[in-house]
């Protein structure tokens, strides 16, 4: 390959214009509350250090937080308190990474989250969509 065509080859810089809007967020298809009734929302990854910095993480669950997004370690399924916290933590995270609608926007409705929802949302926090691929398959 020639010089020149290695040039050609290399991406560009990505526009402010892009960036920024990615901030915007993603349409993902989340798990349904019934089979044939898709649901689509709008989701955005949080970054958990601004989330702590701005305190809306409580200290409590910093530690709980970090070892999951940071070490992966699976939580203490026996222990009703460890279970608590990762309710708060996932409520939380979910809050964070809705767009539209927005938490606040189900609650006003009465709508919940079914169990598998929030977790779906919650893998998307921690790691995108790619790897939500094997959670669909499952």
């Amino acid at each position: 390959m020639s010089e020149q065509e290695k040039v050609k080859a290399q991406p560009g810089v990505t526009p402010i214009t892009s960036i920024r809007s990615y901030q915007d967020g993603k349409i993902i298809e989340i798990p349904p509350y019934s089979e044939g009734q898709p649901v689509f929302m709008r989701l955005r990854r949080p970054s958990l250090l601004k989330m702590a910095q701005a305190g809306v993480i409580p200290n409590a669950l910093l530690k709980v937080a970090t070892d999951l997004f940071t070490t992966g370690k699976a939580i203490d399924v026996d222990d009703p308190a460890t279970l608590g916290q990762m309710y708060e933590l996932t409520r939380i995270m979910v809050k964070a990474c809705l767009v539209e609608p927005t938490f606040e926007d189900l609650e006003e409705a009465g709508v919940e989250l079914t169990d598998d929802q929030l977790a779906y949302i919650f893998q998307y926090a921690q790691s995108g969509v790619d790897r939500l691929n094997s959670f669909r398959s499952e």
